[in-house]
């Protein structure tokens, strides 16, 4: 499991917008759209919001931002509607998790763009992944998950949550029951409270702005964090390096065992 990356896609391409010089003409007293790909009142909204107050005193012309949220199929709407409807003059602006972007590489559907056609501006954060699980739930730890079914709310197939939680069933046996069609974290997090799901995977950040009790409460258990570093407030939780390790040593331990027999 690695770190999410928060990618910024603009619906133009490098040859469309040009040097600065010649954009300003362009952009000068325009509005331009930040189609947010999560709906509002979440973590990913609060980044996008964030970099739409102050991205436009950096572009060409310094143009308003507006920002717009465009939610559904875990951002795969809003890359879609930037690479298939979005005017091509650099007015619309997108910020997606970077896991949609591989939407049409793992064959996730619905996804109807060439990510090699848009242009790929930056990217403002990275955030650490943590899956939890309720108290309640009887998955504890990431060893009761290889036992243990968990089911976990995600808002669709282009979401890192539904991304993680099936790769990492089929990489390491872990036993993630998806249920998705929440619009919005916010959604998710209240399933959680009305035990209607037992756990989710999501970005340690948003978790920590929009429950922040939930894991000094020791009212949830971090299973697992992605990443190649541990966070301090996750100290003792297993981390994505030591599941490859694990993962490694699970796969050459058949052919170890064969030779032994031999």
């Amino acid at each position: 499991m690695t770190k999410v990356v928060l990618v910024i896609a603009v619906a133009a391409t490098l040859a469309s917008i040009g040097s600065a010089t010649g954009q300003a003409p362009i952009l000068a007293g325009k509005n331009v759209t930040m189609s947010i790909g999560s709906g509002a009142g979440g973590g990913f909204d609060l980044w996008g919001r964030a970099v739409a107050r102050h991205i436009g005193k950096h572009l060409p012309g310094k143009p308003t931002i507006v920002p717009q949220n465009m939610p559904g199929a875990g951002g795969l709407n809003a890359v879609n509607h930037i690479y298939t409807i979005a005017p091509k003059d650099g007015t619309v602006l997108g910020i997606i998790l970077g896991t949609v972007a591989l939407g049409p590489l793992t064959g996730a559907a619905g996804a109807r763009f060439d990510p090699v056609k848009l242009t790929w501006v930056g990217t403002p954060t990275t955030q650490t992944n943590v899956c939890i699980a309720m108290a309640r739930a009887r998955v504890k730890t990431f060893q009761d998950l290889l036992v243990n079914e968990l089911i976990v709310g995600t808002s669709g197939v282009g979401s890192g949550s539904y991304i993680y939680a099936k790769a990492l069933n089929g990489l390491l046996g872990t036993k993630f029951k998806l249920v998705s069609g929440f619009p919005f974290l916010s959604n998710v997090l209240l399933a959680l409270e009305r035990n209607e799901v037992d756990g989710v995977c999501q970005p340690l950040d948003a978790i920590l702005n929009l429950r922040p009790d939930w894991i000094i409460g020791k009212k949830v258990n971090v299973l697992f964090q992605g990443g190649a570093r541990p966070q301090s407030e996750l100290k003792g939780v297993l981390n994505s390096c030591s599941l490859r390790r694990r993962s490694m040593r699970s796969v050459a331990s058949p052919s170890s065992s064969s030779a032994a027999r031999a």
